[in-house]
C-alpha cells in the first residue's frame, strides 16, 4: 500500500535523525571528556 511506504519512509527519517544526534552527542562527549 502507498500509505505503508510513506510511513516507512518517515519512520526511517526519524530513526536517522535520532541516530545522528546520538553520534553527535558521543563525539562531543568524548571531546569534552
Amino acid at each position: 500500500r502507498h500509505a505503508d511506504a510513506i510511513f516507512t519512509n518517515s519512520y526511517r527519517k526519524v530513526l536517522g535523525q535520532i541516530s545522528a544526534r546520538k553520534i553527535l552527542q558521543t563525539i562531543m562527549g568524548k571531546r569534552l571528556g
